[in-house]
């Protein structure tokens, strides 16, 4: 059984409408309209736009070797790591983990210099 995107949207519609309801009845805390509009932009983005995005992916594959890519990767996701995790780490610290983790991904490329 295949349905259009106009009667997948309208059945997400219905449920999401349903599912309110059942919500203020029953006091639930999710927010049903939220996950209606996500799951709306998740069809969306499937249908018109993932194709796009996987070709462009393919097309620049050559950044995933490369090392400034990996360091922009990495470098906010330690921040934002450490200051969720409440860990207060020194500078020195931090380069010496982003260090070791781009020498793991490139291994003697990176330690060597080139």
């Amino acid at each position: 059984m295949r349905f259009s995107r106009k009667t997948l949207f309208y059945i997400i519609g219905i449920l999401t409408a349903g599912l309110s309801v059942v919500k203020e009845a029953f006091g639930l805390e999710v927010d049903f309209k939220a996950v209606g509009a996500g799951l709306v932009s998740m069809i969306t983005y499937l249908q018109f736009q993932a194709k796009v995005d996987l070709k462009k992916l393919q097309e620049n594959s050559d950044k995933l070797k490369d090392k400034k890519f990996w360091l922009a990767l990495i470098a906010p996701m330690l921040v934002a790591i450490t200051e969720a995790s409440g860990i207060v780490l020194p500078t020195a610290e931090i380069i010496a983990v982003m260090t070791l983790l781009l020498t793991l991904l490139f291994g003697r490329k990176l330690a060597n210099g080139d």
